[in-house]
C-alpha cells in the first residue's frame, strides 16, 4: 500500500444556520468567490430535498455571508444548501447543514421597518399558538387605511409588506 499526502484546497471555510427570534440565519464564507458567478443558498424540509432558494435580504461583510429565513415554522427543522454557478454555468454544491427553528415563546409584533418609510415596509410578526389574527395599519384618527393580515395564524414568524396603498390608492407620508 502508499501513503500519498494529497493537499485539498479548502472552498467553504463556514455554512451555518443558526436559529435566531425571528428564523434561521444562513451563514457562509467561501475562502474564494471570485470562481463562481452566484452563490444562492436554498432550503428543504428534508436532507435530500426538494430544494427551494431562501428568499430575504442578502447582507455581506468582506467575505461573510448571511440571509435571514424568515419563512420557517416555529419548531421545525430544516437542511440548507449552498448552489453555486461557476461563469461557464457548471453548478457546485454544498451542504446540506441543518437548521432547528426556535419556538415561538409569545405572541409579538416588531416595529415596523424602515421607518419613517418613502416606500415599502414590513413589519414582523409572532404568533405563539394557532389563533386569529387581524393587523392592520391606521392613521391617527383611528381609521383602518390597509390590511395586512387576517386569518387563523399556527405558530410562527411571519412578515407583512405594506406598499403605502390603502383602500383609496397610494398613501401621502404620515404617522400610521
Amino acid at each position: 500500500f502508499a501513503i500519498h499526502d494529497m493537499e485539498v484546497p479548502t472552498i467553504v471555510a463556514r455554512f451555518e444556520a443558526v436559529a435566531t427570534a425571528s428564523g434561521i440565519v444562513v451563514r457562509w464564507e467561501l475562502v474564494d468567490e471570485l470562481p463562481f458567478a452566484s452563490v444562492t443558498p436554498e432550503r428543504s424540509t428534508q436532507m435530500v430535498g426538494p430544494w427551494m432558494p431562501v428568499v430575504g435580504d442578502r447582507l455581506t461583510q468582506g467575505s461573510l455571508n448571511e440571509v435571514s429565513d424568515l419563512a420557517v415554522e416555529a419548531g421545525q427543522s430544516y437542511w440548507y444548501r449552498l448552489v453555486a454557478t461557476r461563469p461557464n454555468g457548471a453548478v457546485v454544491t454544498f451542504g446540506p447543514v441543518k437548521g432547528d427553528a426556535a419556538a415561538v415563546a409569545g405572541f409579538a409584533l416588531a416595529s415596523p421597518w424602515p421607518n419613517p418609510a418613502a416606500g415599502p415596509m414590513r413589519a414582523e410578526f409572532a404568533v405563539a399558538a394557532e389563533a386569529p389574527v387581524r393587523l392592520s395599519v391606521v392613521d391617527v384618527a383611528g381609521r383602518e387605511v390597509a390590511l395586512l393580515a387576517e386569518g387563523n395564524y399556527r405558530p410562527g414568524h411571519y412578515v407583512a409588506l405594506w406598499d403605502r396603498v390603502g383602500g383609496s390608492g397610494r398613501v401621502p407620508a404620515g404617522l400610521y
